[in-house]
């Protein structure tokens, strides 16, 4: 059961992202775990399917994944207000370390300390990429044509070579001509 929007507050909002954006290394992937933890299990504002259509829709937008989710569960929480709070919080910690350590970013990329904690913190980063992976396999591949195109979407990255983009485009067209061809033989799930 989710909350009902006029009792979410837009500080809230903002704190919830917020506590995301600290503690988001490794990009878009791995949002989806943190979200779930926060806004479905913890607030309970949303279900994680509704995380998950918001972020699948995020992907299939330019920009960045993770702002472009923020903005859309803030917007599905609390309007226009609520997308401004998410992003502001999503963002606004990487802005203040990037640019307290614009000068000395350089320095601690040549320590081997600092080297070594970004190694054991990629570890991490690809557990929750992993169980992202295994949340989105589940919701999107449905049934044989989705296997099928997934499954072809793998063949011509791994052994082909496409490039993502040709991939991204040919997966385009093959879901509006499939669409188009269960809507014509009234397939309910298009």
């Amino acid at each position: 059961m989710t909350t009902k929007n006029n009792e979410i507050k837009l500080f809230d909002i903002f704190y919830v992202f917020l506590k995301i954006g600290i503690v988001l290394v490794g990009g878009g992937y791995i949002i989806l775990p943190l979200l779930n933890s926060e806004i479905v299990e913890k607030k309970k504002w949303m279900d994680y399917d509704e995380i998950l259509d918001k972020y699948c829709l995020s992907q299939c937008l330019p920009g960045i994944i993770v702002a472009n989710t923020a903005l859309f569960i803030g917007y599905k929480l609390k309007g226009i207000l609520g997308a401004i709070s998410a992003l502001i919080g999503v963002t606004i910690s990487a802005f203040i370390i990037i640019i307290s350590l614009a000068n000395t970013i350089s320095l601690l990329f040549n320590n081997k300390i600092v080297t070594n904690i970004f190694e054991y913190v990629n570890l991490s980063v690809i557990v929750l990429i992993l169980l992202t992976l295994k949340d989105m396999l589940k919701k999107s591949i449905i049934d044989k044509t989705t296997t099928f195109l997934f499954l072809l979407c793998l063949y011509l990255i791994i052994k082909i070579k496409l490039s993502p983009f040709i991939v991204i485009f040919i997966s385009i067209i093959l879901g509006l001509i499939i669409s188009i061809i269960k809507k014509q033989m009234g397939v309910n799930k298009i």
